[in-house]
């Protein structure tokens, strides 16, 4: 039998009849495709792709339709907006592969408690409710995990409850609003400056070039005692706590490293009590002439202890305990804290203070204008000092050159260091007054000298007297050494003398003066 004309045939009745139906009015109607005609991705890693017939008998792999998991389509039956749908997601997902859960616009019931895995974000569109049913609760391992658009409308109603883990319950459900949950979820990638104000940015970048601050929270206020200054917050206008942090860049030799001091350290009351008859860093009493001191943060390898010091300057703490020494630091009052040079340290404000034995108290902290504390970070030295004679030098010989004003620096560093002196002779005759600037050894003959001046004058019959200026002069100087003023008065005859204070005040002194 011919099977090729039986097929040709067979064709030809086939088209007949379909133009016929054309011919007598029929339709041909065709069919709108649904959701579920649709092979979407359930979520799971192995559907990730699917294989399908083609016309020709083959087969095709193909990629899923979408990259959300639709949960009513895939999981409800396109009917069930409640948590079975959602548990049967979750079930099949799994705990490890990351995905998407959408839930379509309308109300979803929750009967029962549910987690929500880690792996998971719950989508909501606008219009779809998380209905919680009292009793029971939704867990979430973080609020991240809810992804609510727009946050234009509340995301859940019900009088169940929402839970965070690690975090806040809410209950009713419907207390998690959109504004409490945007605040949740989008969180600002700075802090902001409330925040770093308070030392709150464990968790949070500080903005770049907008808090430059090396010490953040820092009030120093004076006391109503005006004796008295305290070391408080700038957040809390009160010591430092939890809440209300205090942060120092403080330099450890490796660069610096920000420390922090949020409660009572070592017993230390955060104040300074400047006591009665205490001249402090023998700066001296007088009546309106004002002083300045700083206040550190001492860095002990655990907390930061707060001292007052009479000078800038100071990295690491000085361990002098006797308070008219130029390197004394006056520890925060009821510490239990003991000085030791290998703590780091660093001055973090500035007072102004006045000084009078006449006055009740003593010691008066500026507070007003100019002269009220200032935060200032690891100011330059300001150390620097005039010592002056104390008493006039008188001899019927000549006045050997001799040490007779020193200074032992508490610094490294360069000093611009100037000397005066003023010398006489009563008899008649040429007479000379010399001058020297040594640095470094305790004993002034081992002292390298640094400058020298010099004034010769002869008199004629006659008495004279002059005195020798010398132009500053910038001296490297190490800590611990000798700055001396040396001077020699050489005369004909009667008494040669160096002038002190208790003759004429300010004729013979040496001065100096940090300037690196």
């Amino acid at each position: 039998m011919n099977t090729k004309w039986i097929k040709s045939t067979a064709a030809v009745v086939l088209l007949g009849f379909i133009l016929s139906l054309s011919v007598h009015g029929a339709t041909v109607t065709k069919g709108l495709i649904g959701e579920q005609d649709q092979h979407k991705w359930s979520g799971t890693s192995a559907d990730k792709t699917f294989t399908r017939a083609t016309s020709t008998g083959g087969t095709l792999t193909l990629n899923s339709v979408g990259y959300e998991v639709d949960a009513l389509i895939s999981y409800g039956g396109g009917v069930q907006y409640n948590d079975v749908t959602i548990t049967s997601a979750l079930t099949a997902i799994g705990v490890t592969e990351k995905c998407v859960l959408v839930l379509r616009p309308g109300t979803w019931t929750i009967s029962n408690n549910l987690s929500i895995t880690s792996n998971i974000v719950l989508k909501r569109l606008p219009g779809t409710i998380i209905s919680v049913a009292s009793g029971k609760t939704l867990t979430f391992a973080d609020a991240k995990q809810i992804d609510s658009g727009t946050y234009y409308d509340d995301p859940f109603s019900g009088a169940g409850s929402v839970a965070i883990t690690g975090g806040s319950t809410y209950t009713p459900a419907s207390t998690l609003t959109a504004a409490v949950l945007k605040a949740l979820v989008i969180t600002p990638a700075f802090a902001t400056a409330a925040e770093d104000l308070a030392g709150a940015v464990s968790s949070k970048a500080i903005a770049p070039l907008t808090n430059p601050q090396l010490i953040k929270n820092l009030k120093p206020a004076v006391n109503a005692a005006v004796n008295k200054l305290d070391i408080f917050t700038k957040s809390g206008g009160a010591v430092a706590d939890a809440t209300n942090i205090i942060s120092v860049a403080v330099p450890d030799g490796n660069g610096y490293t920000f420390r922090s001091r949020s409660t009572t350290y070592l017993s230390g009351s955060s104040q300074f009590v400047m006591a009665d008859g205490a001249n402090y860093w023998s700066k001296g009493s007088l009546d309106a002439e004002i002083k300045t001191a700083w206040v550190y943060a001492i860095w002990d390898g655990t907390g930061i202890v707060w001292a007052l010091s009479g000078y800038s300057g100071y990295t690491m703490v000085p361990t002098e305990t006797t308070i008219t020494f130029d390197d004394y630091f006056l520890i925060e009052s009821d510490s239990t804290y003991t000085r030791s040079n290998a703590h780091y340290c660093v001055a973090v404000a500035k007072i102004r203070y006045q000084y009078d034995t006449a006055d009740t108290p003593d010691h008066t902290i500026k507070s007003t204008v100019l002269d009220a504390p200032r935060v200032i970070w690891s100011p330059r030295s300001d150390y620097g000092k005039t010592v002056a004679l104390t008493t006039t030098v008188t001899s019927t010989a000549n006045i050997v050159e001799d040490s007779r004003v020193s200074i032992v620096s508490k610094q490294s560093g360069a000093f611009m260091i100037s000397g005066h002196a003023y010398g006489y002779c009563s008899g008649a005759g040429d007479y000379y007054i010399t001058i020297w600037i040594r640095v470094g050894s305790a004993a002034y003959a081992s002292a390298v000298i640094k400058a020298s001046g010099r004034v010769f004058a002869i008199a004629a019959g006659g008495v004279g007297g002059d005195a020798v200026q010398l132009t500053p002069v910038r001296v490297l100087v190490n800590a611990g050494d000798t700055i001396h003023l040396g001077i020699e008065v050489m005369g004909a005859s009667g008494n040669r003398q160096i002038f002190g204070d208790n003759n004429v005040i300010g004729n013979t002194l040496l001065s100096i003066t940090a300037v690196d």
